[in-house]
């Protein structure tokens, strides 16, 4: 069974569509518009978090109508 990271922009409430397609193998990682910053602090917490839930996939998820995108396309 595979485990997967989510990344995801919290506007878009996907986590309980994602949960209810794929129960018990879902972890979420949010931020806005899914733009975050890959400074060295944050990578190391993923990189705890995808090692300690042993994590083998990583999907970066947005739906059509995200406000912040849109907006930033403007």
């Amino acid at each position: 069974m595979c485990k997967c990271l989510y990344l995801i922009c919290p506007t878009d409430y996907l986590e309980s569509i994602i949960n209810k397609n794929y129960p018990n193998n879902s972890i979420f990682y949010t931020s806005l518009g899914n733009s975050f910053l890959p400074d060295k602090e944050t990578l190391k917490h993923l990189k705890e978090l995808i090692v300690l839930h042993k994590i083998t996939e990583i999907q970066f998820i947005l739906s059509e109508d995200n406000p912040i995108v849109l907006d930033a396309f403007g």
